[in-house]
């Protein structure tokens, strides 16, 4: 039990990685870095919540503003590394799938965001703006959209298997529970054999010193 236990366990903290990584959430002590709570509503996960928080960013400047600021936690060492985490930071995989930079090959176009407007302004507002072109950034959020599928189908696939195992790993706990409760049963049995053929060797011995009697 204790082995299938352990194996349980470890599934589980398996699984919650993968979730983890699926929405690349914001860590909370990430998010007590910042000014304001805005990273809470990122990574955005569906197309609903990317309509709401577009039509927010075309209105509310200083909403815009807060998440310019905050996203600047995730600053890398060169242009192409905070653009690659920016993406991470943002959007799902899942839903990163549905997009193109341009929109080709019938996908939603991500240049028509205002999220390309704030990644833009968290890249030239820490990197110098005269040596920062758009090739710089929209080069490495075409790359990661492009490969955005094969890494949703990762994540779908390491889901499914820790899953597998834990379905596994529970059947194997149901049949130990069964073999235990089986060699109870087994050992129970035996003992009242024994007390049963106790009694009567007692009732016989009682019968017979009656009859000497």
């Amino acid at each position: 039990m204790a082995n299938i236990d352990l194996k349980i366990d470890t599934l589980i903290a398996e699984m919650r990685n993968v979730t983890k990584l699926m929405t690349t959430k914001t860590t909370d002590k990430e998010i007590e870095n910042t000014e304001s709570q805005t990273l809470k509503a990122y990574p955005i996960l569906t197309e609903d919540d990317l309509i709401k928080e577009e039509r927010r960013l075309s209105t509310d400047i200083l909403h815009k503003n807060n998440l310019i600021k905050d996203l600047g936690i995730f600053v890398q060492a060169d242009v192409k590394s905070t653009v690659l985490k920016l993406m991470q930071e943002i959007m799902s995989n899942a839903l990163a799938s549905n997009y193109s930079f341009h929109g080709a090959h019938k996908k939603k176009a991500f240049d028509k965001l205002k999220l390309l407007d704030v990644i833009s302004s968290v890249v030239r507002c820490r990197f110098t703006k005269s040596l920062v072109t758009n090739k710089h950034i929209s080069d490495p959020i075409k790359s990661w959209l492009r490969h955005a599928p094969a890494r949703f189908s990762r994540e779908q696939k390491k889901i499914t298997h820790v899953a597998n195992d834990l379905e596994i790993v529970a059947e194997d706990e149901i049949n130990e529970v069964d073999n235990e409760n089986q060699v109870n049963t087994v050992a129970n049995n035996a003992a009242d054999k024994n007390i049963n053929e106790k009694i009567v060797d007692e009732n016989l011995l009682n019968s017979d010193e009656k009859k000497s009697k």
